[in-house]
């Protein structure tokens, strides 16, 4: 009669045991979808934040010729590549910033499917481990797009889409936040689908535009204020094209510094002078990679970010 007691305190316990399983079950399946924190597969982030002591938020703006690509690295170490510029381009300019030990990339942004975007990606794909890709919705019929998503179907790589809500934790409070699309793009052109985001750290923000046309512009003007657009840098619109960057959306956004990713002397002319001299009109500083290469973007919490030529 004595050992009863015990018996039963044990299978108490290991009643409450299952319980308290099956809330933390819970609680990971039913996080909100539009916070996605930890995007870091397995990442050593003790030995990432070794390399970034100074808890910055860095921003290269990798010099690929007549197209975009962006290698941002979080204070802790997460990096995301916004687009991969066009074929044959990528992997030197990541050579050149990311360790040769560094094999892998937390996080890609497709802004959208044209060759001048999404060049790049079957070179990245086949030489880093690529742990998460964000895509706008928008298809094309080329080669590259059905063999890109052949790709990460075989390599099972999570692909989600883009849409506006979505805030992506990248460390010490740093965070993407997508604006557009807001919406089903896959009947969208291509640049009108575009994905567009702010990355946020402290009190700096860089806003990324992919090719977006002054009617996703419009779109995005009408379903955020003024003051949740302002950023200090702006990845200027479609390689400076005057399809792009409105007064409108400039009186929003309020730049300081605007980057340009553009070839040497290509063939569309671009930047267009219109869009320099409007940027000029609002006093804002211009960096462009035909001009200077590859541009360093340096950023903390509270000081203005710094760009180095």
């Amino acid at each position: 009669m004595a050992k009863r007691p015990k018996k039963n305190k044990l299978f108490t316990f290991f009643i409450l045991l299952l319980f308290f399983v099956a809330i933390l079950f819970w609680v990971e399946n039913n996080r909100p979808t539009a916070q996605i924190k930890n995007p870091v597969a397995e990442k050593n982030l003790d030995k990432n934040e070794k390399e970034n002591e100074e808890k910055n938020l860095i921003v290269y703006v990798l010099d690929v010729g007549q197209g975009d690509a962006f290698l941002i690295e979080s204070p802790t170490g997460i990096q995301a590549l916004v687009d991969t510029g066009p074929p044959n381009k990528i992997l030197s300019q990541l050579a050149s910033v990311v360790p040769p030990t560094d094999r892998s990339i937390d996080l890609v942004f497709i802004s959208h499917p044209d060759q001048d975007h999404i060049g790049g990606i079957l070179d990245v794909l086949e030489n880093y481990s690529v742990g998460l890709i964000f895509e706008s919705g928008v298809s094309v019929d080329s080669q590259t797009f059905q063999s890109f998503k052949n790709l990460i179907k075989e390599k099972n790589i999570k692909d989600l889409l883009a849409k506006r809500g979505t805030r992506v934790d990248i460390g010490d409070g740093a965070y993407i936040e997508i604006l557009f699309p807001d919406r089903d793009v896959s009947n969208f052109e291509t640049n009108e689908a575009s994905i567009v985001m702010r990355i946020v750290y402290g009190e700096n923000s860089i806003m990324f535009t992919g090719d977006a046309p002054v009617k996703t512009e419009e779109i995005i003007l009408s379903e955020n204020t003024a003051e949740s657009l302002q950023s200090d840098i702006l990845k200027v619109g479609h390689h400076g094209s005057k399809t792009s960057t409105s007064v409108d959306f400039l009186n929003a956004v309020k730049p300081e510094y605007a980057v340009i990713s553009v070839g040497l002397k290509n063939k569309f002319g671009h930047p267009k002078q219109e869009i320099l001299d409007l940027l000029a009109n609002f006093k804002v500083q211009i960096f462009r990679t035909d001009e200077l290469g590859q541009i360093e973007i340096k950023c903390d919490k509270i000081n203005p970010c710094k760009i180095n030529k």
